[in-house]
């Protein structure tokens, strides 16, 4: 019987509503304006449905933009969404999982910083966390301490200069602390007690005075404050129209500022102008023909810090310019129809200068901007991320980089630049610098992938074109871990230890055969000797350990591109000396590829730096010309150490390689002064070593190798 009772009454409220004739009258001194060029009085309106909202219980009460461009919408008995231009995303509210006719009651939303919010409920104060995806409960230990559903509801949110906020409850204002989580007074100004009679504390918007950062403004179901915070102390105006007999529910809801001057409804009639420098008040104007339960003006936001917007039921939508004292009706269609009996709960105009606004059935954006704004910087956010298929803790990234694991080699996310201009065709394209320099386009879900990830850092940059201008994201760092068998200075050791494995093995080998082939090696003694001696000198341990010593500190350095250049230049090295060691000859070409080789680690290893020159002579086929293996190496090691270590300036190394009839003339010359040593270097062809000679002083040293061909 109770419900059929309460189904009568909504039944005749409905039916009855159309037939109210409620009208807004403004003040005598305002004036019905002409539109300005920066704004737009008439618009058609494109509806974007809603997910999940159901047209007979729930309602927008409320819509407005964040400092990330997100469109933020409220429901009336449920929690609430944001939309980024694309989208709609749902703010999860972890253990507050209810059945639908209970779901969260959301009374207001405020944002901290980067797209974070605090949200205020019926029953609780919960943060979204934008960087971390996450929602946590606040004032846990304010709340499980009182037993009073006035103290528990946040009705309203206000940041202030303090790094405090100001909770509007039905039993006062809180004065919330975030740092410690914790109500540091409560500030009542009238007498409460724990039950209906006290509501008159019921606090329903506050806004920080535009002039002094310690001062704030407001309104309560008993009348307009001013709180400052030096000394807490709350003082009263009195208002035109206010009576205390006659006071309701939605009296002196709204609180909003332009320039020095609040706005505010004074009962369900009057829209009230207070001058915050001079506490003098002046009337806008009213609503005539309102019955005592009509919900009239339903949202009032500033644009521009300079126009006042209304949103009402049945009377439409009004901009005013309080300085000129002038009202546009705005005109406006849905779709191209006009609406019959429009309820318009609430608004916001975003960066784009579009006007969005509320329907009991939904959202609307206008067509066209209704001011007209220079284009905004678009900004771009991670949506989400998963690495090897599963969704990651978002945590892990800090300052716009995350590190991946060495297990870690996939990774697909997800970036969005948040509510562009819906009029501009934009088209989005991304790469990842490191992995590959072409841009590729994005997908309509706009997710990327990238696969089989090898160690190092990757950038990936998003980037959007359209209007003949192009936005490009700063770009996100991912740094991939190598694992251990790929870390260099593993791959280096285990070279080394390769190499000294197959050089103590070669040098076994190499006795156990010397001392069975003793008599068959006496012919050759002297080619052997030579070739022993330049292996010794290459692959002793002296020279592997220099070197890789070297490459080290260049990996250390983080010097990759030396350390890779000098690394393979040594495993090289290594490979022909090894490949080259059995063998009596080798053709003139290869050992001059391996004397450059041994320069370039020379170089590497020499304390100073010296430079070298190759000259061969185009007419000399050094495939054809045999010499015995590493013959050149004694000379020039002798001409680097000896002769270039002690020269003051610059050091200069020459090889030259010349065909002169039927003989070859190896010439190696160095600028470096040492007398010369003429020993019997047990080589089947001619040498000879002597000064270089200037003005009857030395400038250098030359050795001559006489090739018989």
């Amino acid at each position: 019987m109770k419900h059929l009772k309460t189904l009568s009454f909504a039944t005749i409220f409905f039916c009855l509503a159309p037939v109210l004739s409620a009208q807004f009258r403004f003040a005598p001194e305002y004036r019905l304006g002409v539109c300005q060029d920066d704004i737009k009085c008439s618009m058609d309106f494109e509806q974007i449905e809603l997910p999940e909202l159901n047209a007979e219980q729930d309602k927008v009460l409320n819509i407005y933009e964040d400092s990330k461009g997100y469109i933020w919408i409220r429901w009336s008995v449920s929690d609430c969404m944001r939309f980024d231009g694309n989208e709609f995303v749902q703010v999860d509210m972890e253990g507050y999982s209810k059945p639908h006719f209970t779901r969260t009651v959301v009374h207001d939303v405020a944002e901290d910083k980067g797209g974070s919010h605090w949200i205020g409920t019926k029953t609780s104060l919960m943060y979204y966390d934008n960087q971390n995806k996450t929602v946590r409960f606040l004032l846990k230990q304010y709340m499980a301490n009182t037993n009073s559903k006035y103290e528990r509801a946040i009705f309203n949110i206000e940041k202030t200069s303090t790094r405090h906020l100001l909770l509007g409850t039905p039993a006062g204002l809180l004065l919330y602390n975030p740092a410690s989580d914790s109500v540091e007074a409560r500030m009542n100004f009238t007498k409460y007690q724990v039950d209906a009679s006290s509501t008159t504390n019921h606090v329903r918007h506050t806004t920080a005075d535009p002039n002094d950062s310690m001062l704030y403004w407001f309104t309560s179901r008993s009348g307009f404050y001013r709180l400052d915070l030096r000394d807490r102390s709350i003082k009263r105006y009195n208002t035109p129209h206010y009576s205390k007999e006659r006071w309701e529910y939605f009296s002196f809801r709204y609180n909003v500022p332009v320039g020095d001057r609040l706005f505010t409804n004074v009962m369900y009639n009057y829209l009230m102008d207070f001058n915050t420098r001079t506490e003098q008040w002046e009337e806008v104007g009213a609503w005539a023909d309102v019955n005592s339960h009509g919900i009239v003006l339903t949202d009032i936001k500033p644009i521009e810090n300079k126009y006042l917007i209304l949103s009402t039921l049945q009377t439409g939508l009004f901009l005013i310019d309080p300085v000129r004292k002038e009202y546009y009706p705005l005109d406006y269609t849905v779709e191209g129809k006009r609406l019959r009996h429009p309820e318009f709960w609430s608004f916001c105009v975003d960066k784009n200068g579009y006007l969005w606004t509320s329907l009991r059935q939904g959202i609307l954006r206008s067509r066209e901007p209704v001011v007209h704004k220079p284009p905004p910087k678009l900004q771009v956010e991670l949506q989400a991320f998963e690495v090897g298929g599963k969704e990651i803790d978002y945590s892990r990234i800090k300052n716009n980089r995350i590190t991946l694991g060495g297990g870690e080699r996939s990774i697909k996310l997800k970036y969005a630049f948040i509510n562009p201009d819906p009029s501009v065709k934009w088209s989005t394209s991304y790469r990842l610098k490191g992995y590959s320099e072409t841009w590729m386009p994005a997908d309509r879900d706009r997710w990327v992938e990238f696969n089989d990830l090898g160690a190092g850092i990757y950038t990936l940059e998003i980037k959007m074109e359209g209007r003949g201008e192009e936005i490009q994201s700063a770009g996100m760092e991912i740094q991939v871990t190598a694992s251990w068998f790929e870390k260099p200075s593993i791959w280096v050791g285990g070279l080394a230890c390769l190499i000294a494995l197959f050089g103590g093995i070669k040098i076994v080998d190499q006795f156990l055969v010397g001392r069975k082939q003793r008599t068959r090696i006496k012919l050759d003694h002297r080619m052997r000797a030579l070739q022993s001696k330049a292996l010794k000198s290459q692959i002793n341990p002296q020279f592997i350990f220099i070197i890789l010593e070297r490459i080290q500190k260049l990996i250390e350095e983080n010097d990759l591109d030396n350390a890779l250049f000098y690394l393979n230049q040594f495993s090289g090295f290594v490979r022909k000396v090894l490949t080259h060691s059995n063998e009596k000859e080798i053709s003139l070409e290869e050992e001059i590829e391996l004397s450059k080789r041994y320069l370039e680690l020379e170089r590497l290893r020499f304390v100073q730096t010296f430079k070298y020159i190759l000259e061969v002579d185009a007419s000399t086929d050094t495939s054809f010309v045999q010499v015995p293996p590493l013959f050149l190496q004694p000379f020039l090691e002798n001409s680097i150490w000896k002769g270039l270590t002690y020269q003051e300036g610059e050091r200069r190394l020459k090889i030259m390689v010349k065909n002169e009839a039927d003989q070859i003339r190896c010439i190696i010359e160095d600028n470096g002064i040492r007398p010369p040593e003429l020993k019997d270097t047990g080589l089947p062809f001619i040498v000879q070593i002597h000064e270089i000679m200037e003005d009857g002083k030395q400038v250098g040293t030359r050795a001559e190798f006489i090739i018989e061909i």
